[in-house]
């Protein structure tokens, strides 16, 4: 596994695939992992402002903008609880 700067995996920074309802809440791309073991990336988002700061979800697929999605289906259940 290695840790990869979340701006050389794309084009365009994986915040763009964090929705607006999220984004606007604070939640922003903290993590990318590239597993070589398992051909696919882990990405964490961290809530960063109150309630909840420093909340995070990780999750994996097999590109790193995929996992930005499957961690904010995570989030938004997250969000909607707070």
């Amino acid at each position: 596994m290695s840790t990869i700067p979340a701006s050389t995996i794309t084009d365009q920074p994986l915040d763009r695939y964090i929705d607006r309802f999220l984004f606007a809440k604070g939640w922003r791309v903290t993590d990318v992992v590239r597993r070589t073991d398992a051909a696919e990336f882990e990405v964490t988002i961290t809530k960063g402002e109150d309630p909840d700061k420093g909340r995070s979800v990780t999750r994996s697929a097999s590109s790193a903008g995929e996992a930005t999605f499957k961690a904010c289906s995570t989030a938004r259940l997250i969000q909607e609880a707070i």
